[in-house]
């Protein structure tokens, strides 16, 4: 009988766990919530840094990738087939929103620093696509020192 007990005891302990660890794991971003895809505005924090990658074709391509100080998550988009619910997302691609955006110049004076870029999160898809999630990217500037009580998520609203 004891025995018996005592797995019960561990079966529930278990469950509860894999229950906890589930609802953590849509909530990643610091106030609870998954973001959303376009046309929410977000603004994210985390270090600039600059990749080549080789396409499906053969053509190597080099993209800036915002590097998360913690990870995402985005909640899908029913009306977008290519904005699926992702999680765990630590790197996103960096796309210009405006031909005026994330000019060489800038992005190279920010190179492997820390940065604060706001945009809009799309899905990939296509061949030049290298992150799951990308950020078309309205504005990008140095980052000062988070706060202590500052998540990932900068802000987050309607597109303007």
């Amino acid at each position: 009988m004891r025995l018996r007990n005592a797995m019960l005891w561990s079966v529930a302990f278990v469950f509860i766990l894999l229950l906890t660890h589930a609802d953590a794991q849509g909530k990643q971003n610091g106030d609870g919530t998954c973001l959303n895809y376009e046309p929410e505005i977000v603004t994210l924090r985390g270090k600039l840094e600059r990749r080549t990658f080789t396409n499906v074709s053969g053509v190597r391509e080099t993209h800036y990738i915002l590097k998360l100080d913690k990870p995402i998550c985005v909640n899908a988009d029913a009306n977008n087939e290519y904005n699926q619910q992702q999680k765990d997302i630590s790197e996103l691609q960096l796309v210009p929103f405006e031909a005026a955006t994330l000019r060489v110049s800038d992005a190279r004076a920010l190179l492997n620093r820390r940065v604060v870029a706001s945009g809009v999160l799309f899905g990939a898809h296509t061949q030049h696509h290298f992150t799951k999630v990308l950020l078309s990217v309205k504005e990008i500037k140095a980052a000062g020192k988070p706060s202590a009580n500052e998540g990932v998520l900068l802000r987050s609203g309607a597109r303007k």
